[in-house]
This record gives structure tokens, C-alpha cells and sequence, in this order.
């Protein structure tokens, strides 16, 4: 039964999405928030079971682990977290290798957004406005509200159903094969349940986007388009459209709402226009598709976007290894913008890569001195060090890493590195535990814990640490 509730979850998970349809969410009497919920899942039973699908989509490799790119869409995800009344909920914020349309929220506060929406978005209020929806989903308790309304129905005709609804995009031919019998109205519920979720998602998010001075137009605009384009079954809403319908009903009200909110001028930062440069350079089919991308943007551009173009251009030239022109291209850019840390953090792999790692070395120190807070420099600096011989500096570094409880593969192999080449194997083996955890090998994790534990002159305080890390990841598999 519990396998069968696991698979059902995932498939309503996927329904939980961006922006399903349904009535008007005025005449939908949503249940109340709290006990109800907390008597089907626990707050510490919907992370177990997050960190338990994170692991499955870690193991297939979907999870993009660039420290810049998982630092800027925290920081969007975060400003947002401010805005809510859920102070004591841990969120995670990832990043999903797909060119699909799509993001979703997971039980315990995880919450991903594929590369092709983010490059879908037009300007960063309308991917805050994705992400305030997504968010609000899991301080809403959705996840956990809707398991309770799936009590009385067959979980295996429930997958059957919902599974029809993911594959044929709710074709009516393929969804009425699915429901049969006296199943059909209770499945039903359950699916315009999630419907009402949908709106309350969009009412809060927009809320949150005005409080973190997004402009909540952005949310509206990003539906409408999406509605628009899919007349035309534009290439890529597929994925988004199957499990994310999209009405004029929906659009309107999130407008209307919008209107209504203080008006925000909001513009798109670095960050985001930065961030868009590196995902189109690392989801193109080819190479030359992407520079003859930026080519053409930086003909059209100017201001910000400008200098986002030159620095996608400078990724395509190191990828295609001219990398002499890819640290002159930088080192232009940072000239130009002294105070955006990643076109340092650019120019030190272009200096790598073409051949000076001493360069390298010095850019990344002096950017460490004007930025020494940056979660993407301290790991690419500490990764240098480490390289040069610098073990001792490098993990002195790693643990000055703010990652708020939300580690990136590459941190945490790092800070394994160094405590295995600073003679501390109890520290390599939990780091490496945390590691494979990540890349979503719960059983490797499990194992280096147990090996930890058998080291000879481990202090009482480091096992203690690694008992209950070892039974927190022993629940998560049980789930």
C-alpha cells in the first residue's frame, strides 16, 4: 500500500504544476489548513518523502549542479520565502537539466524549475511569478491536503487515472478508459481539489511577488502567453501543457488580481539575464548555434542585456576552445562591470582553461576580497586552492560557506576532498555520505555513514552526528 501511495504521489505531484485550469476559484470552498493535513502526512513524513523523490531525480542525473546557477535561483526562491508567514519551513530550490516548459513542487519545501522555462521567461517577474506559485503550494500544505483527499479511493485506480491525464495531456477519449465504475466521481473530487489549490497558489504567489518587489503582472503575462502560444502547439509547452493547462478564465482572474496590487517597478537583475546566457550556452543543440545566437543579440542589444550577450558569446568561445578570445572577451566584461561577480568567476575558468592557472588564482583571490560572501566564488576558489596544494586553506574556506542547508554536489565533493587531505576521515566520510546523497545514491550514502562509524578514534559528539544522520537516511529509504 505504501508503494502504491508512493507512485500515486508522484503523479499528483506532477499535476501540482505552474498552472492547471478549473472554476472560478471564487466559488470553491478550499478545506482548512492544518489538522486535517498533519493527520494524513507530518511535516517531517512530506520531507522525508521530498528528499526520497530527490533522490530518484538525482540518480537520473537531472539536477543542474552549477554553483552559480543553483545560487541565483535560491536567491530569487528565497526573497520570495520572506514574504510568507511559514518561517519554520526549509526550502530547496534546484534547477532541472530539461528543455521542457515546466516546475514543481515536492513535499518538504523542494521545488524545481526546468532550464526551458527559465529561458522561456521574458523577464524575471515572470519567473518569480512561477516560483511564488510553486512556493506557495508547499506552505499551503497541498501536497499533504490532497493525499488526504484521495482516502476512499482505490490508490491503484488513482494512479490508472492520473497516469492518463499525465500521458494524454487529459485527452477525454483516454481519461474516460481510465475512470470506470463507482470510482470515477471520488478520482474526480480528487482532481478538481487540486484545481482549487491551483488558484489559491496563484492568489498567494501574486502576494508574495509585490512584497519581494517583483511586479505580479509577471505572473499573469507568463499564463497568457503560454495560453496563446498553445493554439499553435508551440514547440515545448508540450511537457508543460499536459500536466499545466492553461485558460482564459485563468489568465483573467491572475490579471485582474494583479491590477489590484500596488503597482512595482520591477527590472530584470544580472543575475537573471547572466543566469539565461549560461543555460542557452549549455542547452543548445550545437555550439554554433548558440554563438550566432548571442552574435545577433549583441547586434540588437545594448545596457545589460548587451553585457549578457558578450558573456554568452565568451562561453560558446571557451566551449569551442578558443579560449584565448574567450579571457579577452571577459576581461573586457569585467572591466566594464566591476561589481558582477560572476564575469570573474568566468574569467578565472577562460584563464584555466587557457593555460594560466596562476592568473586564475589571482582572479579568484581578488574577487574573494570584493566578494567575499559569494557562495559560487568561495567553491571555484577553494576548488583552486585545493588543486594548487592548498588543502588546509581550501577547507578553512568550504566551512565559511553559506549554503542554507542546501549544498550543491560540488561543495560538498570539495569539502570531502579537503578533510581526506587534511587527515580527518570521520569529516571525508559524512561529506562524501552527503555527496552521494546528492547524485541520489542512498545506498552509497548509507555506507559511507557506516564506515565512519567504524573508524577507531571517532569523538563521541561526530558519532552521535553520524548515528542520527545514518537513521534520518535509513527512513528515507523506508519510505
Amino acid at each position: 500500500m505504501k508503494h502504491q501511495l508512493f507512485k500515486c504521489l508522484l503523479l499528483i505531484i506532477a499535476l501540482t504544476g505552474t498552472t492547471s485550469a478549473g472554476a472560478n476559484a471564487g466559488a470553491i470552498d478550499l478545506p482548512m489548513i492544518g489538522d486535517p493535513a498533519d493527520a494524513v502526512m507530518s511535516p517531517a513524513e512530506e520531507r522525508r518523502l521530498g528528499q526520497r523523490i530527490m533522490t530518484d531525480i538525482r540518480a537520473r542525473g537531472m539536477v543542474i549542479d552549477e554553483p552559480e546557477l543553483t545560487a541565483y535561483i535560491r536567491e530569487v526562491g528565497y526573497r520570495l520565502v520572506a514574504q510568507t508567514d511559514r518561517r519554520d519551513q526549509e526550502f530547496h530550490f534546484f534547477i532541472i537539466d530539461s528543455p521542457g516548459i515546466n516546475a514543481f513542487a515536492l513535499p518538504g519545501g523542494f521545488i524545481g524549475v526546468n532550464a526551458g522555462l527559465i529561458l522561456a521567461s521574458r523577464n524575471e517577474s515572470e519567473l518569480a511569478g512561477v516560483l511564488a506559485h510553486e512556493i506557495t503550494h508547499v506552505t499551503q500544505r497541498h501536497i499533504a491536503r490532497r493525499v488526504q483527499a484521495t482516502r476512499g479511493v482505490d490508490m491503484a485506480t488513482a494512479v490508472t487515472v492520473l497516469a492518463a491525464i499525465l500521458l494524454g495531456g487529459g485527452d477525454p477519449n483516454i481519461l474516460a478508459g481510465a475512470i470506470s465504475g463507482g470510482l470515477a466521481a471520488s478520482v474526480q473530487n480528487t482532481i478538481n481539489y487540486t484545481l482549487a489549490y491551483e488558484y489559491e497558489a496563484d492568489r498567494i504567489g501574486i502576494n508574495l511577488m509585490a512584497g519581494a518587489g517583483f511586479d505580479p503582472e509577471g505572473m499573469a503575462s507568463f499564463f497568457e502567453r503560454l495560453e496563446r502560444e498553445s493554439r499553435f502547439r508551440e514547440a515545448g509547452l508540450e511537457e508543460f501543457l499536459r500536466t499545466h493547462p492553461v485558460t482564459s478564465a485563468r489568465v483573467s482572474e491572475a490579471r485582474n488580481r494583479a491590477r489590484n496590487m500596488p503597482p512595482v517597478e520591477a527590472t530584470d537583475s544580472m543575475s537573471y539575464l547572466l543566469a539565461r546566457a549560461r543555460l542557452r550556452v549549455m542547452t543548445a543543440r550545437t555550439i554554433d548555434q548558440a554563438a550566432d545566437y548571442f552574435n545577433e543579440e549583441i547586434r540588437r542589444r545594448e545596457g545589460d542585456q548587451l553585457t549578457a550577450a558578450r558573456y554568452g558569446l565568451a562561453l560558446t568561445q571557451k566551449a569551442s576552445a578558443q579560449t584565448g578570445e574567450a579571457r579577452k572577451t571577459l576581461q573586457g566584461l569585467v572591466e566594464d562591470n566591476r561589481q558582477v561577480p560572476a564575469l570573474r568567476l568566468a574569467l578565472a575558468r577562460a584563464q584555466t582553461a587557457d593555460g594560466n592557472a596562476g592568473a586564475a588564482l589571482e582572479t579568484l583571490a581578488r574577487a574573494n576580497e570584493i566578494f567575499p560572501g559569494n557562495y559560487a566564488l568561495n567553491i571555484e576558489y577553494a576548488g583552486r586552492l585545493l588543486e594548487s596544494g592548498q588543502a588546509e586553506q581550501a577547507r578553512e574556506r568550504l566551512l565559511r560557506v553559506e549554503y542554507e542547508g542546501n549544498p550543491d554536489a560540488r561543495l560538498l565533493r570539495l569539502l570531502a576532498r579537503s578533510a581526506r587531505d587534511t587527515d580527518r576521515p570521520v569529516d571525508a566520510h559524512f561529506y562524501l555520505s552527503e555527496y552521494n546523497l546528492l547524485r541520489g545514491d542512498l545506498n552509497e550514502a548509507i555506507a559511507q555513514l557506516r564506515m565512519a562509524l567504524e573508524i577507531d578514534d571517532i569523538n563521541p559528539s561526530q558519532r552521535e552526528r553520524l548515528e542520527n544522520r545514518l537513521e534520518e537516511l535509513r527512513n528515507i529509504r523506508r519510505m
